[in-house]
């Protein structure tokens, strides 16, 4: 996890990234909800944005590690890696995520483990299960399943 990527700096967002923020959201097919471009990581590339990430506060109380996306050229070489990471070190206490079950590896190495429905914040578990419910009818048009998951990094035993 500690790629040096040529090229790519990395650095808090600016409002003018606000655009660029939505844009590789939607691009990836992330929710785009509460997209507020102070709370965001960027990976810039020769002056354009090439990936994003943030930690959202829910008014639960619950933190979330949300909106990883980097643009497709730039899949694939760290640069999420670099986003996590730097978001993470400025993180104590339990942190969620949400993110489709075929990603749970990726995440793991961070610290992050799927916990079970009964330890999932009921704020996120609804919004995962709305999800998933969209994701069955999908499936049952013809699509590839995919299921969403909620995991968990640190302070194990913390019931939200």
């Amino acid at each position: 996890m500690g790629t040096e990527l040529i090229n790519v700096d990395f650095r808090a967002a600016e409002e003018a990234d606000a655009r660029a923020i939505r844009r590789i959201v939607q691009q990836a097919r992330l929710a785009p909800f509460n997209l507020d471009w102070r709370r965001f990581q960027i990976a810039e590339v020769d002056g354009n944005v090439v990936g994003v990430g943030q930690i959202r506060s829910h008014p639960d109380g619950v933190r979330e590690l949300a909106s990883i996306a980097v643009v497709p050229a730039w899949q694939n070489q760290g640069v999420a890696t670099r986003i996590i990471t730097t978001l993470l070190g400025t993180q104590e206490g339990p942190l969620f995520l949400m993110c489709e079950s075929s990603l749970e590896g990726f995440y793991e190495p961070f610290g992050f483990r799927q916990i079970d429905v009964d330890r999932q914040p009921r704020r996120l578990r609804r919004f995962v299960r709305l999800g998933n419910i969209f994701l069955n009818l999908r499936e049952k048009i013809g699509a590839d399943p995919i299921r969403i998951i909620i995991m968990r990094r640190g302070e194990e035993d913390i019931h939200v």
